[in-house]
């Protein structure tokens, strides 16, 4: 969904909760007694006096001991304003909804010829084209040992491990863009991210990190240094770096992969 499409969701659902404001407040007004407050202090206390008429400038004191009819008057002041507020809102989201195409500065580039488009500094470039260009980009990954399995995805590519394949055709079935392997540097050190993702709908990108052999000392203490390394960059577990792990007695399973590309890359 691009930016454009979830503002129009946005404003869709901030119409139905003003139209929710005001049925419930028209509600309350319809059964709210009659007369207006008027409220006041004197000394340290508030005063509350009931106008039978707009035109009193007074009205009647009303006694501290009449806390509902107090309560319900004060709702009805507060009602009447967020009643007004409410259908002022409402007018500028219809206007916005019957005005906005989200669609506008997309099409100014796909109309363009084909032949130009590399050309085009283009102010927007439609989701599926920046993903295009994103998943084109050309990189150089590391090389396989000699002699080790080989584990393929179903774009063809070369990986690690089954458990990367799992990862890798996830990513693919959900049409979510993603580089293996692509060098990325961080401390001047050239590390390679197992998988370099795009979230196509806000443009973000995510690193995600396999620990495959978390039962052998050395190589999680080197995951783990290089988990503080990315924290130390401002890339948190959780947040931009996704990490999967799985030992000889618990490997990694798809309902798990799935989850978290459902939930942090859709």
């Amino acid at each position: 969904m691009s930016r454009e499409q979830e503002l129009v969701k946005f404003m869709q659902k901030e119409k139905l909760r003003l139209e929710t404001i005001l049925a419930r407040a028209g509600k309350r007004l319809q059964n709210a007694p009659a007369g207006s407050i008027r409220i006041t202090r004197c000394r340290n206390h508030l005063q509350f006096f009931l106008r039978s008429d707009s035109r009193e400038k007074s009205g009647k004191y009303i006694p501290a001991k009449e806390k509902k009819m107090i309560s319900d008057l004060i709702q009805k002041k507060y009602d009447g304003k967020l009643l007004k507020a409410a259908k002022q809102q409402l007018e500028a989201v219809n206007r916005f909804l019957e005005a906005y195409d989200s669609t506008a500065l997309d099409s100014c580039y796909s109309r363009m010829h084909p032949g130009v488009s590399d050309l085009i500094l283009s102010a927007e470039v439609p989701d599926e084209v920046y993903a295009q260009k994103w998943q084109e980009e050309e990189y150089e990954t590391k090389a396989f040992a000699e002699g080790v399995p080989e584990h393929y995805t179903q774009k063809g590519e070369r990986v690690r491990s089954k458990s990367e394949v799992m990862i890798a055709n996830a990513l693919y079935s959900a049409g979510i863009p993603y580089h293996y392997e692509k060098p990325f540097l961080l401390e001047e050190n050239l590390i390679h991210p197992d998988f370099t993702i795009l979230r196509i709908r806000d443009r973000q990108v995510f690193y995600w990190e396999h620990l495959g052999l978390i039962d052998d000392t050395a190589y999680r203490n080197d995951a783990f240094s290089r988990i503080r390394m990315y924290e130390r960059n401002g890339i948190f577990p959780g947040d931009r770096l996704l990490l999967t792990a799985e030992s000889y007695r618990q490997p990694l399973n798809l309902p798990v992969v799935n989850a978290l590309i459902r939930h942090f890359l859709t």
